[in-house]
């Protein structure tokens, strides 16, 4: 029986589960953005528009428009965890963790680009610093827990096999056998693994 973690380990390429993942993946950033957006809106007050997510000038606080660069650092504070536990649980493996976030935050960046217009015109550096640190962040962080689960699972598949293992009369057998000098050790398969 195998864990449900393990969905997606193939030792093959699998283009269409990859761009499933990422399709994935996407649409969880987008959706988490919105969400929380439309929830420190209401507790600000402020309306809710797509330019909050796709505007470069967003961080540059106005005076007379600071709170929405304030919900913008929030909404992206608060989106961290929920696309890690995305990761965790869609992508499973640390060392894809980089990969599907630099290539959420690279499709953020086109879809910014595309919404903002010409790109000298309208791009704010402080935006693309902002959403470089999410991005090491995220990965870092996604790693992190990436990492943690799959020792975890190391961990109960492990004590599983002690829990499995050898009975007492088959530990007798093998500590006989030690103690008795011979060289050839031959255990059955049978009095090893006993279901």
């Amino acid at each position: 029986m195998h864990s449900q973690r393990f969905i997606g380990m193939y030792s093959q390429l699998d283009i269409k589960l990859i761009i499933l993942q990422i399709m994935t993946m996407q649409f969880l950033f987008y959706l988490s953005q919105l969400v929380l957006l439309f929830i420190f809106n209401s507790i600000f007050g402020k309306p809710t528009h797509i330019g909050q997510i796709f505007d470069f000038s967003i961080y540059a606080s106005s005076p007379s428009t600071p709170q929405l660069a304030y919900i913008s650092y929030l909404t992206n504070l608060f989106n961290i965890p929920i696309v890690i536990v995305g990761l965790s649980n869609i992508i499973v493996k640390a060392n894809k963790v980089l990969d599907f976030v630099s290539t959420i935050y690279g499709y953020h960046f086109i879809f910014c680009f595309f919404y903002n217009g010409p790109f000298f015109e309208s791009f704010e550096i402080k935006w693309l610093i902002i959403n470089g640190l999410i991005l090491l962040v995220t990965v870092l962080a996604g790693e992190y827990v990436c990492i943690k689960l799959e020792q975890l699972e190391i961990k109960f598949l492990d004590n599983l096999f002690v829990a499995l293992g050898p009975s007492k009369e088959t530990q007798r057998k093998i500590k006989q056998s030690s103690m008795s000098g011979h060289n050839h050790k031959f255990i059955e398969m049978k009095d090893v693994v006993e279901v």
